[in-house]
C-alpha cells in the first residue's frame, strides 16, 4: 500500500521540478548564445562584375553616425551621406551601363522580393522614389541582401528561387533615387560588410576591397558635345579632330577623393606649345564622385592642340585634339550651305552638294550612313535617342550637330 503524502511534500515535489526545468533552459539558452556568437559571419562576395577601381568605384558606405545633419563612415570620415545604410558600387558612365553590367548574389540565399518595372535612366535625386528596381534576397543565417537602382526589365531571377553566390540576377541601372548608374547593396540585420574603427560589425567580405584613401582619376577626355552635367553622365564622343562646324571644345573630368582645397584647373595650348588659355579653381566640397569641366571657343589657328588637366599644380592627364583649318571647308566655309532641322527623329537637310548623312549614338559608334544629292532631304533617326550627326563631303566634315530625339505620334 502507497503511503499518502500531505499537501507540503507535494508543493515542495513540484517546486523542485519547475527549478530544475528552469535551469536546464537557461542552460540551453546559454549553449546557444555560445554557438552562435561563435559562428563566423556570413561572408559576402563582390555583388557586382568588374574591378573596384578600374570598372566600378565604391562612392558611398554606411553611415554609422545616429545624428541628423551628420556622417561617419566606417573609417570614421566622410564617404558617406547622412542616413545611408548600404554600400555603393557606381560605373564610370551612362556609356557603361549600357554596354551591360551584371549584379551579383552575394551570397547564397532565396529571392524573397523583386521590383523590375520602374522607370530608368534617372539623372536627379528624388528621395520618393528609393530603391526603383531591386532584388531582396533571404540567406539561412539570418541576413537579408538587397541590390537596388537595377534596369529596368533586367532580372533574371525568379521569386523563391535559390540562387548562389556569384550568380548573375540583374543589371546595374539608374531607378530609383540615382542621379548616377550605380548599385546600392544593403544588409539587414542592418550590416556593414566593411569592418573599422567606427563600425561595430565584423568584417562580411570574403576580400574585402579596399578602402579608397587617396585621388584617383577615372576619366577625362575632350569633346564638342554641349558642355552640360546630363551631357558627361552620357561619356560623349572623343574629339579627335574639331570643324569648322563645331563652336566649343569640351575638357571634362570624372575623379574620386577630391578634397575641398583642391585646386583644380586647364591649360589649353596652340600647336607651338604656347598656353593659350588657362583656368583654375579650388574644388569648394570633398566627393568621391567628381565632375570637373571647362570650355573654349572653337580657336582659329589651325594644327594639333594639347589641353592638360592640373590638380594643385601637378598635371594629372591631358589630350590632344586636332583643329582642322577653316580653308578646307567647302565654299569657304559658307555656313548657309548646309541646313540641319530635327523634328521628332527625323532629320530635315537641305544640302548643295554630294555628301554623306552620318549619325552616331552616344558611345561614337556609327548607326548609319545615308548618301545624298544636291537638295532637300528627310532621314529618319532612331527614336528617343541622343545622336551625333555629321555632314561630310570627302573627307571634309561640313557640319556636325547634336539632337535628341523623339518619337512623335508613335
Amino acid at each position: 500500500m502507497q503511503t499518502p503524502r500531505n499537501v507540503s511534500t507535494l508543493l515542495l515535489s513540484e517546486t523542485r521540478h519547475r527549478i530544475a526545468w528552469y535551469i536546464l533552459i537557461v542552460l540551453l539558452a546559454t549553449v546557444t548564445e555560445m554557438v552562435h556568437s561563435q559562428t563566423p559571419p556570413l561572408l559576402f562576395g563582390l555583388p557586382i562584375e568588374g574591378t573596384i577601381g578600374t570598372d566600378v568605384f565604391i562612392i558611398n558606405h554606411v553611415d554609422h553616425d545616429q545624428r541628423d545633419s551628420a556622417v561617419l563612415d566606417v573609417m570614421c570620415s566622410w564617404q558617406t551621406y547622412d542616413g545611408h545604410r548600404g554600400t555603393d558600387f557606381a560605373l564610370r558612365s551612362f556609356r557603361s551601363m549600357d554596354s551591360g553590367v551584371h549584379v551579383l548574389a552575394a551570397a547564397r540565399g532565396k529571392v524573397v522580393a523583386i521590383v523590375d518595372t520602374l522607370p530608368d535612366r534617372n539623372k536627379a535625386v528624388d528621395r520618393s522614389l528609393g530603391f526603383g528596381n531591386y532584388i531582396a534576397i533571404e540567406h539561412p543565417e539570418g541576413y537579408v541582401t538587397y541590390y537596388a537602382h537595377n534596369r529596368r526589365g533586367s532580372a533574371l531571377v525568379s521569386l523563391n528561387s535559390i540562387v548562389n553566390k556569384g550568380q548573375r540576377i540583374a543589371l546595374v541601372g539608374s531607378s530609383g533615387t540615382s542621379e548616377d548608374p550605380h548599385l546600392h547593396f544593403e544588409v539587414w540585420r542592418v550590416v556593414d560588410p566593411f569592418a573599422g574603427s567606427c563600425s561595430p560589425d565584423a568584417n562580411h567580405w570574403v576580400t574585402p576591397p579596399q578602402y579608397q584613401t587617396d585621388y584617383r582619376l577615372i576619366d577625362c577626355d575632350v569633346t564638342t558635345w554641349p558642355p552640360s552635367l546630363d551631357t558627361l553622365r552620357e561619356r560623349p564622343p572623343t574629339a579627335t579632330s574639331v570643324t569648322v562646324a563645331d563652336t566649343v571644345i569640351t575638357f571634362w573630368a570624372l575623379q574620386q577623393m577630391v578634397q575641398t582645397s583642391d585646386r583644380l584647373g586647364v591649360r589649353w595650348r596652340t600647336p607651338t606649345n604656347e598656353t593659350w588659355f588657362s583656368f583654375e579653381m579650388d574644388a569648394g566640397r570633398t566627393s568621391t564622385y567628381y565632375y570637373w569641366w571647362s570650355w573654349i571657343r572653337r580657336p582659329q589657328e589651325a594644327g594639333d592642340w594639347t589641353v592638360e588637366y592640373l590638380r594643385n599644380g601637378e598635371v594629372v592627364a591631358s589630350r590632344a585634339f586636332n583643329v582642322l583649318p577653316t580653308s578646307g571647308v567647302a565654299n569657304k566655309g559658307d555656313a548657309t550651305a548646309i541646313r540641319m532641322t530635327v523634328f521628332g527623329d527625323v532629320l530635315r537637310c537641305e544640302v548643295d552638294r554630294t555628301c554623306q548623312i552620318r549619325t552616331f549614338d552616344t558611345a561614337g559608334n556609327l548607326l548609319n550612313i545615308h548618301t545624298l544629292d544636291a537638295g532637300i532631304h528627310a532621314v529618319m533617326l532612331p527614336a528617343n535617342a541622343a545622336v551625333a550627326i555629321e555632314v561630310v563631303a570627302g573627307n571634309v566634315v561640313l557640319a556636325r550637330t547634336v539632337a535628341i530625339t523623339q518619337a512623335l505620334g508613335r
